[in-house]
């Protein structure tokens, strides 16, 4: 009988390892994490809801499964998940620190939450696509654990984001002085062509008519411009009368959260240039930090500029002597200096700051109607991606807008996640008071400085590798797209390449040292992001998140709890669930998502085009069918059949039945919409023009006031609903009077809130008066 295997040394296994080199997996998965971390800074994250960023969460979860592989084909010692201690050739320890459980708990909120909407009734498509977003999240996590817990991939992936930060800046200058006055010109003449045709008589165009307007449709497309007359003046207002940079996202402040997160580690290696007497010169990443300083200026995010001044304070505070003080001379120059050019140039004036107050108030207002919707629901909030419409039922009159997010971290969270994800804030915090308390786990920060010479800083490691395809990668898509971003990216791509050289060239030992002290900066880092983020939202857009993940994984405390589980089981259960969460993903997320999305646009294609109206309807039916979670497929094609509907000038009661049954299996799909009732009020008030009867009146009432019921603070449908009753006989003057008086009153409060964009027009407010007054005619 063969007598028990001798247990191998670690020793002369990782020596073995070392001499085979790194594993083709493990190269391959680091490239496609620092593939997966810039293409997050690259594309729309708000645009996490919809589903447009699920493919960049199926490259995380490749990228953990590639690392699960790797570690089971060498069958040797890594970093396991969540784990920082080697314990043999064969067997891993499994850590639980409260960092990691926390965040565990916050993507069990999401998920809880989808599970209550799907119980419930709520708009599952975006709960659904929010929820993959967290569990990529929670992957990304477990793989910057593992990257941040070896200096060689920590260096590389910082020298990324060092690199990346003055290409990333300059899109903002780029889109400051340039982008915006380029496309309000053009914007302005496709909207002249765009108006005069849509107005005029389809059947007297010709074919340089049609093609000029299938122009003008494909830019308004391309732009994200609505084609709605009332939304596009909206759009219209802020596109002329602003000026912010946006970077490669959406909103304004999310581009000021990246720049935050940018600013602090190029300032970290200006002080480290500082702090070493670095015989180069530290003017350099001084001017680098007054162009990132500027382009956060010209966001005027009030909430950044805080963030910043408060965490800088509390630093020079926190670090008091003689030396510290020269710094804070320099800095209060540089802002001093920043501001003047801003002010002299016209990018900044008395109005960013005369606004404060309004803007403070209207955060207030934010947060007070949020805090009403938590009452009515503390477990689950509203559930992940359904807050717009819940909050328009708590939303007060005069309110700015119908916001998507409370504009709050903690209150997001809540919203979202439930308790769950305010519990897993309660863990992190505790984490963190640990880190304070203990310092970093063991193998960040004085473990290395036994650890071998790093290799050199080079744009041929897998993360650098991964970083710079990201680059090219987004700006084919935008070329192919033709968004005009895909000059932005390219830049983006090449100037990281070039700063990469400069940085190997000229700083690579003051790269390798922030590696070793990055614990140091993260928590001042961690902290100015909040700090924004008490004010501004992101902390549900996974670009915004992957920052504040990378903050927290340099300061994880030591584990409180240890599991040592054998290597290959835990690498073999790592690689399956990855591979599942990418199928599960892909067949519940991304391929419904996508194949919804192609059949809409072909349908779009189809009306432009003029084709029948069963090829357009087809279509419509195939992204349904397509997306069984998402009501805007369904809504759309209600939409289209009720203008076919009204063109066609006659009585039909079944074509009124069909579309009724496509806008009730919208509404099933979003029944928190109060715009899926006024969907089938409308219908039925299209009806009454053909058949006034009583049950077509009463029908269009009854969709009406549910709608008001959920949105109780609209003027516009207060307005319509004046209107409604009115025109169907006017048989309840006093709700006629009532719902005018209504409408006039909410829209005096954004009068005095000075909202315009909310305004009801000049022509309806004296015709409600008129109603009012009892002198219609």
């Amino acid at each position: 009988m063969a007598g028990p295997r001798k247990p191998r040394s670690t020793t002369s296994a990782t020596k073995s390892a070392e001499a085979r080199g790194p594993s083709p997996f493990l190269m391959l998965a680091l490239g496609t994490c620092g593939l997966a971390w810039m293409l997050r800074w690259l594309t729309i994250t708000e645009g996490a809801i919809g589903g447009e960023t699920l493919w960049i969460t199926l490259l995380w979860l490749l990228a953990a499964a590639l690392l699960c592989w790797a570690d089971f084909r060498e069958r040797r010692t890594g970093i396991a998940a969540g784990s920082n201690d080697e314990v043999g050739a064969d067997r891993r320890t499994w850590s639980f620190d409260p960092i990691s459980l926390g965040l565990m708990l916050i993507v069990a909120g999401h998920v809880a939450g989808c599970a209550w909407l799907y119980s419930t009734g709520g708009q599952l498509r975006a709960a659904v696509n929010l929820c993959w977003e967290w569990i990529g999240l929670g992957t990304t996590w477990w793989i910057l654990c593992r990257v941040v817990a070896r200096l060689e991939w920590r260096r590389d992936l910082i020298a990324l984001i060092l690199a990346s930060a003055l290409p990333l800046a300059c899109v903002g200058l780029w889109q400051h002085y340039i982008w915006y006055e380029s496309t309000s010109q053009e914007y302005l003449q496709q909207k002249e062509i765009y108006l005069q045709l849509r107005n005029s008589d389809s059947s007297q165009w010709t074919q340089q008519d049609r093609e000029d307007f299938q122009t003008a449709q494909a830019f308004f497309k391309e732009q994200g411009i609505p084609e709605d007359p009332d939304v596009l003046q909206s759009w219209e207002n802020r596109l002329l009368g602003s000026r912010e940079p946006l970077g490669f996202f959406a909103l304004t402040n999310s581009y000021a959260a990246l720049l935050l997160f940018l600013l602090g580690g190029w300032i970290a290696l200006l002080f480290t240039r500082i702090e070493t007497r670095s015989s180069q010169s530290w003017i350099a990443p001084f001017v680098v930090v007054a162009l990132i300083c500027f382009v956060l200026l010209l966001t005027k995010s009030r909430s950044a500029w805080l963030a910043l001044l408060l965490t800088a304070g509390a630093l020079l505070i926190s670090r008091f002597s003689k030396r510290w003080w020269r710094v804070t001379l320099l800095g209060g120059g540089l802002v001093i200096g920043l501001v003047a050019v801003a002010w002299l140039t016209g990018a900044i004036d008395t109005e960013v700051f005369s606004e404060a107050p309004r803007s403070l108030r209207y955060r207030f207002t934010y947060w007070t109607a949020t805090a009403e919707l938590l009452q009515d629901s503390p477990f689950f909030g509203s559930g992940p991606g359904n807050f717009r419409h819940a909050y328009l039922r708590h939303r007060p009159g005069g309110a700015s807008e119908e916001i998507a997010d409370p504009h709050q971290f903690l209150l997001d969270l809540w919203a979202n996640g439930g308790l769950l994800a305010l519990l897993g804030i309660g863990l992190i915090v505790f984490g963190l008071l640990l880190y304070w308390r203990r310092g970093p786990v063991s193998d960040i920060g004085e473990s290395n400085a036994s650890s071998p010479a790093l290799p050199p800083l080079s744009a041929r490691q897998p993360i650098l590798v991964g970083g710079i395809i990201a680059c090219f990668w987004v700006g084919g898509m935008y070329w192919l797209n033709f968004s005009g971003l895909e000059w932005p990216a390219l830049f983006t791509g090449l100037g990281t390449v070039v700063a990469l050289v400069l940085l190997k060239r000229f700083a690579a030992e003051n790269v390798d040292q922030l590696a070793s002290e990055a614990h140091r900066f993260s928590p001042w880092l961690l902290l100015a992001i909040l700090i924004h983020l008490s004010a501004s939202g992101g902390i549900e857009m996974p670009g915004i998140v992957q920052t504040l993940l990378l903050c927290l994984a340099l300061m994880r405390p030591q584990a409180s709890l240890q599991v040592s589980v054998p290597a290959r089981t835990l690498a073999l259960a790592g690689l399956l669930s990855s591979v599942i969460l990418m199928g599960l993903l892909y067949r519940t997320a991304w391929l419904p998502v996508q194949q919804a999305a192609w059949q809409i646009e072909l349908a779009e294609e189809a009306i432009a085009y003029e084709e029948s109206p069963d090829v357009v309807i087809a279509h419509f039916e195939e992204a349904a069918r397509a997306d069984s979670l998402d009501p805007h497929p369904l809504k759309l094609q209600g939409d289209y059949r009720l203008s076919e509907f009204v063109a066609e000038g006659r009585w039909d009661l079944e074509r009124l039945q069909d579309i009724e049954r496509v806008y009730d299996q919208a509404l099933a799909r979003d029944p928190r919409n109060p715009w899926r009732y006024i969907d089938l009020g409308r219908a039925w008030q299209e009806a009454y023009q053909f058949d006034q009867g009583v049950v077509v009146a009463d029908e269009a009432i009854r969709y009406f006031r549910q709608g008001l019921e959920l949105y109780p603070s609209s003027a516009e449908l207060w307005a319509l609903y004046a209107l409604l009753l009115e025109e169907t006989g006017d048989r309840f003057p006093e709700k006629v009077e009532s719902a005018a008086t209504e409408a006039l009153r909410l829209d005096e409060l954004n009068k005095l809130a000075g909202h315009s964009d909310q305004r009801l027009d000049s022509a309806l407010r004296e015709r409600l008066k008129q109603l009012v007054d009892g002198t219609s005619e």
